[in-house]
């Protein structure tokens, strides 16, 4: 993972995200590495994803690593959620459309499931 930076992490969840990163389409890989930072947190939320317009020039994907700790499988399908929505290049709504926001949820859930499906392959 050379462009995709972490914070927060003693080095286990990093081999764990290198290891996601290999479970993704290439080109979902390798855009996220390319535009993303990945933020390591521990509090009550279990991820989420700030879009670079928000930030800067690149978009931000934060992770609560007590997520990792408790569930693998949490973890996995968190990280990819909200890689989906910086993928689908979603709007962060901050509760000004509903509906919006509830379409772009699906949207980010049917990837993770697809992206899920193909991993255990």
């Amino acid at each position: 993972m050379h462009e995709l930076f972490l914070f927060g992490d003693n080095g286990d969840l990093k081999d764990t995200v290198d290891f996601l990163l290999t479970k993704l389409p290439p080109e979902v890989s390798a855009h996220l590495q390319e535009t993303c930072i990945l933020v390591v947190i521990n509090d009550g939320l279990k991820g989420y994803y700030v879009p670079a317009d928000l930030v800067g020039e690149k978009s931000i994907i934060v992770m609560n690593y007590q997520v990792y700790l408790k569930s693998y499988d949490a973890f996995v399908k968190t990280f990819f959620h909200e890689a989906a929505h910086h993928w689908l290049k979603h709007a962060v709504l901050f509760g000004k459309d509903q509906d919006l926001e509830e379409r772009q949820e699906e949207e980010a859930d049917i990837l993770t499931r697809q992206w899920i499906k193909n991993a255990v392959r």
